[in-house]
């Protein structure tokens, strides 16, 4: 045998000549691995890509079955052939009535013969009038409102007679204070009872109403606060003048509280009297009492209150 050298600790031991080089255990395992993850790889992709294939098949059947109609029997309606008469042998037919396609025929009824209308005579209807009965009831009030305020003017005319002295005619005209009374119209021009108590106020007038029996409530004071009393006319004599006119009396009386009176009745005061008179002389030239036959005068503001004026004047024939 071959003497060997000893070999040293740590040196690296050289192949012996004609031996096969050996390949580390780590080397040999890496391999292998390289074979798995390849083939992992391969079968990986497979498998998702058939998973995506059958999902997809999966959601458009699933699309298609929701889109489509519902599904519709299909009724096949037989002929009235032999073999359906056959197949139908056996069942109960004597409930079953006949169809028919026939349009059945509706009967028209006979209109029954209208009876012969007889001619009706016309008939006259007079004509109507609703507001007839009401006119009538309104003339009969104020026919009995003059026919009141006339025989109240007609007791003042009266009872003032003999206190006036003098002889009233029938109407307009006469002499004396009475035939004054009878032919003198005195006017106001107010808007409201105020302006009309105002107006006779400043003047010195007072007013009366006819009351119970022979008494007459009178009102003093017109242009400030209206005082009243009741008294009758044995001593009164003062020319006096008569608002028949219920248009413009009515507001002042019912402005005093004294209701609905036929006539209202201002007394003036002497002194106003003497000025009128002078004015009726006067009023387009001279002449006496005698001569006329009516004088209308008129209240009107002045500087010291009110005062009277003529506006219209008749004369006798």
């Amino acid at each position: 045998m071959a003497n060997q050298a000893p070999q040293r600790a740590g040196q690296p031991r050289s192949p012996s000549a004609g031996a096969a080089p050996s390949v580390p255990p780590e080397e040999q395992h890496g391999e292998h691995r390289d074979y798995d993850s390849w083939y992992s790889a391969l079968a990986s992709f497979v498998f998702h890509f058939c998973a995506t294939f059958v999902v997809m098949l999966l959601a458009e059947n699933w699309t298609a079955e929701e889109t489509l109609p519902p599904a519709v029997d299909i009724v096949q309606v037989a002929e009235a052939t032999s073999e359906f008469n056959d197949a139908a042998e056996g069942l109960p037919t004597d409930d079953i009535p006949e169809l028919s396609v026939d349009t059945p025929s509706i009967e028209t009824p006979t209109p029954t013969p209208a009876e012969a209308l007889n001619e009706v005579e016309p008939v006259d209807i007079p004509n109507f009038d609703p507001t007839a009965s009401d006119d009538r009831q309104i003339n009969e009030v104020l026919e009995r409102a003059r026919q009141a305020a006339a025989a109240a003017k007609a007791a003042v005319a009266g009872k003032m007679a003999d206190n006036l002295g003098g002889s009233p005619s029938g109407g307009e005209g006469g002499t004396g204070r009475s035939g004054r009374a009878a032919r003198w119209v005195l006017t106001f021009d107010t808007r409201t009872p105020q302006d009309y108590l105002k107006q006779m106020g400043g003047l010195g007038a007072e007013v009366a109403f006819p009351d119970r029996g022979d008494q007459y409530r009178y009102f003093t004071e017109l242009a400030g606060s209206p005082k009243s009393s009741l008294r009758d006319l044995a001593s009164e004599n003062r020319i006096y003048w008569v608002d028949e006119n219920p248009q413009s009396y009515m507001p002042v009386a019912q402005h005093l509280g004294v209701g609905r009176p036929p006539i209202m009745i201002a007394f003036l005061p002497v002194d106003l009297e003497q000025q009128m008179l002078k004015l009726e002389l006067a009023y387009n030239g001279p002449k006496q009492e005698e001569d006329v036959e009516q004088t209308v005068f008129k209240a009107v503001r002045s500087d010291n209150g009110y005062k009277v004026i003529v506006i219209d004047q008749t004369l006798r024939n």
